[in-house]
C-alpha cells in the first residue's frame, strides 16, 4: 500500500509496562515465562482449539472461561484454527476481534495480557488491526487500555502492507474509529505531536482520499488530534 509506518513503536514497547506489577496477569512477562507459555500453547490439541473457537462464535463467556481454566496458555495458541472458516491464522484474540466479541476478548486479555495482544497473524496484523478492520469499537477500547500498560505499541504497528490501525480505519472510511484512534495515539503512545501530524496529514490522509472518504480527510486535517474523542476512550 506504500503507507509510512508511524514512528515511536520501539520506545512504546520498552516503556509500555512501566510501573506495572510484575505479578499481574496483564504485566509484561519475562522472556522465559513467555517462551514457556508459547510452548504450552503449542501443545493444546485441535479439539480444544475447536471447542474454544465455537465458544467465541457463540459468544459463550462461561464456556470459554472453563477452557481457559483448563488451558491458561490458550491466548498464545497459534495459528488459530477454525472449523467454521476452515482457516488457520492469528490467535484467539484475533478471532474474538474479527467477530466483535468484546466480553470474550476481555477474558482472553485477563489471562494473556499485553503480550498476547502483541501477537501477529500471517499478515503481521495484531488483534488491534483486526478489531479496527471489523469496526469493533469495544474491542479497540479494550486493546488500547490494558490494565498495567502505560502505552499501546500496537497503535503504531504496521502490518505486512505497511498499514497501521489508523490507516485501516481511513481505508474503511470509519469516522468514529478514526476519531478514537487519533485520541489514543495522542495519549497512549510516545509519538510526538509533529510525528502524529505528519502521519495524519500524510499517509493516513492519502489513504482516505484514495478511497473517497471526504469526512475522514476533513477529520485528519483539522486542528488538534483526537479532538472530540474523549467520550469514546
Amino acid at each position: 500500500m506504500g503507507c509510512v509506518h508511524a514512528s515511536g513503536s520501539n520506545a512504546d514497547r520498552r516503556d509500555r509496562h512501566s510501573g506495572a506489577n510484575a505479578t499481574s496477569s496483564t504485566a509484561k512477562r519475562e522472556p522465559s515465562q513467555l517462551r514457556l507459555l508459547k510452548l504450552n500453547a503449542a501443545s493444546i490439541d485441535a479439539q480444544t482449539t475447536h471447542d474454544a473457537d465455537a465458544a467465541i462464535v457463540a459468544d459463550n463467556v462461561n464456556a470459554l472461561e472453563g477452557i481457559l481454566d483448563a488451558y491458561p496458555a490458550l491466548p498464545y495458541k497459534q495459528p488459530w484454527t477454525s472449523r467454521q472458516t476452515n482457516s488457520a491464522s492469528g490467535s484467539a484474540l484475533h478471532r474474538a476481534c474479527e467477530l466483535s466479541r468484546s466480553a470474550l476478548l476481555q477474558r482472553l486479555l485477563v489471562r494473556g495480557g499485553a503480550d498476547a495482544a502483541a501477537l501477529v497473524d500471517e499478515d503481521e496484523q495484531t488483534p488491534l488491526h483486526v478489531a479496527v478492520a471489523h469496526g469493533a469499537i469495544e474491542c479497540v477500547l479494550s486493546l488500547t487500555s490494558i490494565e498495567g500498560a502505560s502505552y499501546c505499541p500496537e497503535l503504531t504497528a504496521s502490518d505486512r502492507y505497511q498499514m497501521t490501525p489508523l490507516h485501516l480505519a481511513c481505508e474503511a472510511g470509519d469516522t468514529r474509529m478514526v476519531e478514537l484512534l487519533l485520541y489514543c495515539l495522542t495519549r497512549r503512545t510516545r509519538m510526538s505531536e509533529s510525528a502524529l501530524n505528519k502521519l495524519r496529514r500524510g499517509s493516513a490522509s492519502f489513504v482516505a482520499k484514495r478511497h473517497g472518504h471526504a469526512r475522514v480527510v476533513q477529520l485528519l486535517e483539522k486542528g488538534a488530534p483526537g479532538q472530540g474523542s474523549r467520550k469514546l476512550a
